[in-house]
């Protein structure tokens, strides 16, 4: 029974969790926060905007050195991760960088309920770049 009733609700936290909701994103050299992005499902698809600009990128804030396309536009409330679809235990979809514009392919990768691994590349995951998101309660 006790058997049981442990598989019951270890099945049910691993299915409900999620990639929704607000996560710290983390430099992997200094550890330092760099943003805030807020993930949302909208059609069966999540997108991920950016609500907050840490001081280590706040001069680039006002996007005065970014693509002429997004040029002295700010980038809080801009959607960063676009047309994320589950697959399995993957989400794979497309992540923008704001300050230059450009498109990467994007993997996350759920580590835990407070963690995410986030994989970004143009061509090869293997040249690709790794980041660690921690969820804020």
């Amino acid at each position: 029974m006790k058997l049981v009733l442990f598989f019951i609700v270890f099945s049910t936290s691993i299915f409900a969790q999620t990639i929704e909701g607000k996560w710290k994103t983390i430099d992997t050299k200094t550890q330092k926060e760099l943003s805030i992005i807020e993930i949302y499902k909208k059609d069966n698809q999540f997108y991920g905007k950016l609500l907050k600009i840490s001081n280590v990128l706040s001069s680039h804030a006002d996007c005065e050195k970014c693509s002429a396309k997004i040029k002295n536009n700010s980038l809080i409330g801009k959607n960063v991760i676009v047309k994320m679809q589950k697959q399995d235990n993957l989400y794979k979809g497309k992540l923008i960088d704001p300050f230059s514009d450009k498109s990467y392919t994007c993997v996350i990768k759920m580590l835990s309920n407070s963690t995410l691994e986030i994989n970004a590349y143009s061509v090869l995951p293997l040249f690709g770049r790794t980041q660690i998101w921690r969820k804020i309660n």
